[in-house]
């Protein structure tokens, strides 16, 4: 049986957010500029997936996705299942940075929240989609921790060049 992962739910929205402020030293264009490098080498595509690009305001916007996968239980044998398409905002000020991922969704006619496989988890469980909600946390988790760290790292000043 696969285990779950506790999403948070906004109260406003009632849709699953990952969300942190984060004390980082530098200034507001140090930070953004940190930002911008990681998601330009982080993502494939990046002039398709940064959809906004506020250096004045100290904003971010990525519209991005990735995919998951279904793994037959007897076979072991793995299928592409869905494309997830999520929103990336990152905000930064002086000294600090928040992040938040949200409408995280899968690909169809229409948008169709994950929160509807959480939903249906608590009703009655399904190996299929909670396989796929771990595969979601799992791959939002990895690049938050990228982003973490791209946004932790100083830069040596290179001397006598």
């Amino acid at each position: 049986m696969v285990e779950i992962p506790d999403f948070k739910i906004d109260d406003k929205t009632k849709k699953v957010i990952y969300q942190e402020v984060m004390q980082q030293q530098g200034s507001k264009d140090v930070l953004y500029e940190k930002a911008l490098s990681w998601a330009t080498k982080y993502y494939k595509n990046p002039r398709d997936v940064i959809r906004e690009k506020e250096k004045d305001k100290g904003r971010l916007k990525a519209k991005a996705r990735f995919y998951i996968f279904y793994t037959d239980p007897k076979k072991g044998t793995e299928t592409r299942a869905h494309t997830i398409e999520y929103t990336l905002v990152v905000e930064l000020k002086e000294g600090m940075y928040r992040y938040e991922v949200t409408d995280i969704n899968y690909k169809a006619t229409s948008y169709q929240g994950i929160e509807q496989w959480i939903d249906a988890n608590t009703r009655q469980y399904s190996y299929i989609t909670a396989s796929y909600l771990v595969q979601v946390d799992e791959e939002i988790r990895k690049f938050i921790n990228l982003l973490k760290t791209a946004m932790a790292k100083t830069e040596k000043a290179t001397e006598g060049w």
